[in-house]
């Protein structure tokens, strides 16, 4: 086994016990330094980890993180349980934690179900001048709410010390190198341990893969793209029953008229103490876009534009905010969104919002604007010293990065950046491939790369492409 980090020898040696959850997996809590810098000082969060025990012979365990930031790696690895082929399952045990600052483990608390219904569904035009003093003031109390109910912990739950607890759990099941299935945002953090612990980089798999090497204001403007990029393909097959007319171009600028119409006059649904707003309507249309249900969006579209009912669009919006029809929440995930990227990333001036959204009114045909907006983090409590630092993981094992063409989420260009700068990065593209993350989605070439890679360490030379 791999030494243990000086000063950590008590949370590397700790005992983790193990308990039936249901019939099918375990789970368990653990304890890591609140304070990595400072693990001596008592002060400690709680992780929540499920696993599934290999249906064979395990290879190891398989740690998995479905992204977010903010989403549960408990939750993810239930569905993966129940999904992924058995030639995984049967050769390694299944982990998924929730990371701090999320869902079971040590969670981020900002605001009350109505208040977070409240923040998800406002919508300020934050390229006028009152729009902006608006949001800005929204932006302050949310961040407030934060301080007041979490404020200890708000600046120890950013990416790196996510990725020493990764290498901590790793310890703790015994495995001497690390095997990783990462998702979206779940690339950093694996990304980030090979970066941090490249002698114990085992197996990494980061899909759907996100650029550090990009600020937030540029991150948030090339994602809005990609999400144009994916409106596009979805109005290029938008034929018999399409509620949208004309060329394609014409299909686009009607979703973003629809979506500026919701400003002022938002739609009646079903819930009528819940209006469709431009924001919640945004949701209910990337929703179907990232999994490239085409036909929902139709659905939902017809149902708005053309029977003037925003019911659909508001459940495909509650759906992705993870929101009940009894008006409470799943998960923390909205919260722990803002809150992990805000310890991660220097904040975005208003200013140079203004400039993003502008940029975007002129190049999004389906948004404008509307996807972009004004940065939370500027009114957040606590700011990280700097950006990530771009990963190199210098002398750790093949590292197999996975972009999809289209993918609305993370650009296909994070991937191919992401897999320049890692030295032992190799790409994996799926050429013409829609929606968010490749692994799973329908490719048998994905797949089987993918699966062989996980299974026997074995990799192809240089790049791979599967159309």
């Amino acid at each position: 086994m791999p030494a243990v980090p000086a000063g950590l020898e008590e949370f590397y040696s700790q005992d983790v016990d193990w308990r039936a959850c249901d019939e099918e997996s375990e789970c368990a809590e653990v304890s890591a330094p609140l304070d990595y810098e400072n693990p001596g000082n008592g002060k400690t969060v709680t992780l929540a980890l499920v696993r599934y025990k290999a249906q064979g012979t395990p290879i190891g365990t398989l740690f998995v993180n479905p992204g977010g930031p903010g989403a549960s790696g408990i939750d993810y690895a239930d569905s993966i349980a129940i999904s992924w082929d058995e030639k995984i399952l049967r050769n390694f045990d299944i982990v998924g934690w929730d990371p701090r600052g999320v869902g079971q483990s040590s969670a981020v608390d900002c605001l009350t179900d109505a208040e977070l219904d409240e923040a998800i569904s406002a919508w300020s035009d934050y390229l006028t001048d009152e729009g902006l003093e608006e949001s800005e003031r929204e932006a302050k109390e949310i961040a407030d709410k934060c301080q007041a109910n979490s404020g200890e912990l708000l600046p120890y739950i950013g990416t790196p010390s996510t990725a020493r607890d990764l290498d901590m759990l790793r310890h703790l099941v015994g495995d001497p190198r690390l095997y990783y299935y990462g998702a979206s945002y779940g690339t950093a953090i694996g990304a980030t341990y090979a970066d941090l612990f490249p002698q114990n980089t085992g197996r990494l798999v980061l899909d759907g893969a996100v650029d550090l090497s990009v600020p937030t204001a540029e991150a948030d403007y090339l994602q809005v793209l990609g999400f144009e990029r994916a409106a596009r393909k979805y109005v290029e097959q938008c034929k018999e029953n399409c509620p949208l007319t004309g060329s394609d171009d014409e299909k686009m600028r009607q979703i973003q008229t629809f979506l500026d119409s919701l400003d002022k006059d938002p739609l009646p649904t079903s819930e009528p103490e819940r209006p469709l707003t431009k924001t919640l309507a945004v949701y209910g249309v990337i929703l179907p876009l990232y999994i490239s249900e085409y036909d929902f969006l139709s659905t939902a579209l017809e149902q708005a534009m053309k029977q003037h009912d925003g019911s659909m669009l508001l459940y495909l919006a509650d759906m992705y905010n993870e929101r009940n029809d009894d008006g409470t929440y799943n998960d923390n995930s909205s919260e722990a969104f803002w809150a992990i990227n805000c310890a991660d990333y220097l904040p975005t001036s208003s200013e140079r919002a203004r400039e993003n959204g502008q940029r975007l009114e002129n190049e999004s045909l389906a948004f404008g604007a509307a996807l972009s907006g004004t940065d939370i983090c500027e009114a957040w409590p606590y700011h990280p010293d700097s950006d990530p630092k771009v990963p190199e993981a210098k002398g750790a094992a093949p590292i197999l990065v996975v972009g999809t063409e289209n993918d609305p989420a993370t650009p296909y260009e994070w991937a191919q950046s992401l897999a320049s700068q890692l030295e032992s990065g190799h790409l994996l593209t799926w050429e013409g491939g829609e929606g968010h993350v490749a692994f799973t989605r329908g490719s048998k070439c994905i797949d089987t790369t993918i699966e062989d890679f996980l299974l026997t360490g074995e990799i192809f030379e240089g790049d791979k492409t599967c159309k």
